[in-house]
């Protein structure tokens, strides 16, 4: 009876080092472990993710978002838009036509 309760405490305590470095938890996995079963508690975090590898997913994740974010960005107007603008502006009346090939000459250097 001792020898088994010495297995079952060890196993418990082996369970609890493993668990340590998993998202289950080295606490959790100890008290899983010493009311139900070592084996249950070895499931239990084996089960679980690593620490490591949930760091990981979180990095992926934020960048992702990033690159999400990034693509959303609306695209800066082209020089044929700039100068669509500007005919548009010169055709209303609203610019010279001095304005106009001084702006148009500006987008072209560009």
């Amino acid at each position: 009876m001792l020898e088994i309760l010495l297995i079952w405490f060890v196993g418990t305590v082996v369970v609890a080092a493993i668990g340590s470095d998993r998202k289950f938890g080295g606490w959790a996995a100890l008290f899983v472990s010493l009311f139900l079963s070592p084996i249950v508690g070895l499931i239990a975090v084996l089960a679980s993710p690593s620490k490591q590898s949930v760091a990981y997913q979180k990095k992926m994740l934020e960048l992702q978002k990033q690159q999400l974010e990034a693509a959303q960005q609306p695209a800066p107007p082209s020089v044929a838009d700039e100068l669509l603008k500007l005919k548009t502006l010169l055709d209303s009346g609203a610019i010279t036509p001095d304005d106009y090939e001084g702006a148009k000459n500006i987008l072209l250097r560009k």
